[in-house]
């Protein structure tokens, strides 16, 4: 690293000063500055330049799990094909979400207005409550699902197993 690059990340990471100032001092781009104190911070961690930084909203516990395997692959990383294979084990337990195309009758958007919803509202409200697909707001779902509430978990439940059941 050239000696102003060191410079403008010292006055980030240590002076504490505001990215897009720095870079105006230096006539470099904000995102530039942001390239930089990465490049720093993974320097000062002992992060091979080859690696990949990766963030992403995950549910709490996926979270721990993959928080778990990444300490595991930054202590040795001659681990990396056991932690990948755990990865793929990993996505392979949770969910996975396939789209599917409906044809849904013009009577239904009539329905969906008279409510002031969109077609899709109501449909993901009726599947995230006949699933019970609670979403805390600290933590929502990546998918976006949420339940309207117990009595409506509890009325779809109702609906599927009068027009669907077993008897």
């Amino acid at each position: 690293m050239r000696p102003a690059t060191i410079e403008a990340a010292r006055a980030v990471l240590v002076g504490g000063q505001d990215q897009a100032e720095v870079g105006r001092q230096y006539g470099l781009t904000r995102q530039r500055i942001h390239q930089i104190v990465a490049r720093v911070e993974a320097a000062a961690a002992g992060v091979p330049k080859s690696w990949t930084k990766v963030e992403c909203w995950l549910p709490p516990e996926v979270a721990a799990e993959v928080q778990c395997l990444a300490e595991r692959i930054a202590s040795d990383p001659s681990d990396a094909d056991v932690v990948a294979h755990a990865l793929n084990q990993l996505s392979n337990e949770r969910e996975i979400s396939m789209k599917m195309q409906l044809d849904v009758p013009a009577e239904f958007f009539d329905l969906a207005e008279r409510y002031g919803l969109d077609v899709e509202d109501i449909l993901r409200g009726f599947i995230a409550d006949a699933c019970r697909l609670d979403s805390p707001v600290d933590s929502p779902r990546a998918d976006g699902y949420c339940s309207n509430g117990s009595d409506e978990e509890m009325l779809a439940e109702d609906y599927l197993e009068r027009a669907y059941g077993q008897d």
